[in-house]
């Protein structure tokens, strides 16, 4: 387990930021993730994966759904859908209280894959862009 830090970006509807916090964390930890006016219980590892997505999928105007392990109200290992959008507000707090959940090989690479994949794309389209003056080829 280590230690490291983690950074929470609000984004303007158009992508843009507009808040910056940072704060120290320590890898190994259960995260609260407030959603849709509720906690849910997820591994630190998963919660920044989760924070990622959700801001590639707002900087490219997007919805998508993720599945996470969580921790339910009865201390039991389950899974959950979030469906995560561009007005989602979402954010983590420790949970120090619970003991950490094993994450399923491939859960949290499977995240980060999509995350990666939108901002690829956000990059070549802003390349692209910025190649044709910001008109299309059909302008």
């Amino acid at each position: 387990m280590g230690t490291g830090i983690r950074g929470l970006v609000q984004l303007h509807s158009d992508g843009k930021p507009f808040a910056t916090m940072v704060e120290a964390f320590e890898d190994g930890r259960m995260q609260r993730l407030h959603y849709a006016g509720d906690t849910v219980l997820i591994p630190d590892v998963v919660s920044d994966a989760v924070l990622r997505f959700a801001r590639s999928l707002a900087q490219v105007g997007i919805s998508d759904v993720v599945r996470v392990p969580i921790v339910d109200e009865a201390g039991a290992v389950s899974e959950a859908e979030l469906l995560i959008g561009p007005a989602s507000e979402l954010y983590t707090t420790p949970a120090p209280d619970v003991t950490e959940i094993q994450v399923e090989a491939g859960v949290v690479e499977e995240i980060n894959r999509r995350a990666e994949s939108l901002s690829a794309a956000q990059r070549r389209a802003e390349r692209e862009a910025t190649s044709t003056g910001g008109h299309t080829l059909d302008e």
